[in-house]
């Protein structure tokens, strides 16, 4: 199957959840959340939430892949520190004020 074939079929699946308001697109394996909010995310403000800290990551870097601008809000851990709380601050300011 070709990249563009591949290309097209997901762009087609990712207008399926291109709606108004707020979507859930999981739970899903794979990739099709991220390449689907990423579709949206060329057109508007995307607020993408994972479970785990590790997708968090992997989420983070295929969106960066796919040349989607991202910033990571950082989890709370037990143990809160003031860089954490700096960077929650910061993601909140800056989506904020776009």
């Amino acid at each position: 199957m070709s990249s563009s074939l591949v290309q097209s079929e997901i762009d087609a699946r990712a207008l399926l959840v291109d709606v108004q308001g707020c979507v859930s697109a999981g739970p899903t394996s794979g990739s099709f959340a991220c390449f689907s909010a990423a579709q949206i995310a060329k057109k508007r403000g995307v607020f993408f939430v994972v479970a785990h800290h590790d997708d968090a990551d992997e989420t983070v870097a295929m969106f960066r892949d796919l040349g989607i601008e991202v910033a990571l809000f950082p989890a709370l851990e037990t143990e809160i520190s003031k860089d954490i709380v700096a960077a929650r601050f910061s993601v909140l300011y800056e989506s904020h004020s776009e």
